[in-house]
């Protein structure tokens, strides 16, 4: 469903896509979409990963597309599937592409972000976006645009020509953690990331179909340990990422929340960090948690 609902905001774009690719890893993640792949026939594409990972299914997205590219002017856009932009998303991003030719990406406004407050449905993202309801405190808000370190991966779109050098870690799994940080940081060497106000949308940040508590905690450790490793993430970040979500987690685990297990996460956590002092902490061993 919640594919669905945001291929109908697709559709409604003032500027139309030159083609939209949905990758899931079963045929039950894109279910609702087999009965609009005919009807939408060179214009919807479903693709099915073999591997339930993030950065996989982003990276047979962009094989799927990216051979079909080659003017200066085209990028390609990422939505999670429970992204809600705006109807001029797609023009308002491709305004900031032209009009700042050394731009490589580009990450937008966000109105609401229910990773912060256990969700937001469908009714009141459509108040965020009417303006019925008042925009939300955000790092990836406000009405300036600047240069980020990485973009919110929500909610990103890159020039396609940048993907010739530039790929998603598959080395991340599952959710993959940070892996928008890692690919920010892989595009940043070519050109500057930035944040626009103008492409505007709503997370609503669907609890269904993701990964444990105790999963990711895990990787809320191990992921930028292994990124800091690899150069794309510097020690400052390092220390920010992992200090926020152990203190997020502590503050929170007391009471039960109904949305988010943050005792699972600050169990995860503890054993990332058990892994990472006896020398063993790798970001892949989230696999072996259950």
């Amino acid at each position: 469903m919640a594919c669905a609902r945001l291929l109908e905001r697709l559709r409604q774009q003032s500027m139309p896509a030159a083609g939209v690719i949905f990758v899931g890893t079963s045929r039950e993640d894109l279910g609702p979409l087999y009965a609009f792949e005919r009807a939408l026939e060179g214009w919807l594409t479903l693709r099915l990963s073999d591997v339930a990972s993030t950065t996989t299914q982003r990276n047979r997205g962009v094989d799927a597309v990216n051979h079909g590219l080659h003017d200066q002017d085209d990028f390609i856009v990422f939505f999670d599937d429970d992204f809600r932009p705006a109807a001029d998303w797609l023009e308002q991003c491709a305004a900031v592409f032209a009009a700042q030719p050394k731009v490589v990406g580009v990450t937008g406004q966000v109105l609401a972000d229910g990773a912060t407050i256990g969700g937001v449905s469908e009714e009141d993202g459509s108040k965020y976006l009417s303006g019925e309801l008042p925009p939300m405190s955000h790092w990836c808000s406000g009405p300036t645009p600047r240069e980020v370190e990485s973009a919110y991966g929500c909610n990103m779109a890159f020039r396609a020509g940048i993907f010739r050098s530039c790929r998603f870690d598959e080395a991340l799994p599952l959710y993959a953690w940070q892996e928008d940080r890692d690919f920010s940081a892989q595009a940043r060497r070519l050109g500057p990331v930035v944040y626009a106000p103008g492409p505007r949308g709503v997370h609503l940040a669907v609890r269904q179909g993701r990964i444990s508590g105790a999963q990711f905690g895990y990787s809320q450790i191990a992921n930028v340990c292994y990124l800091h490793r690899k150069g794309t993430a510097t020690l400052g970040a390092l220390g920010y990422l992992i200090g926020r979500a152990l203190l997020s987690n502590i503050v929170h685990s007391p009471a039960r929340s109904r949305h988010t297990d943050y005792r699972g996460r600050l169990l995860g956590n503890a054993k990332a960090i058990a892994d990472l002092v006896l020398g063993r902490c790798r970001q892949d061993r989230v696999c072996e948690i259950m």
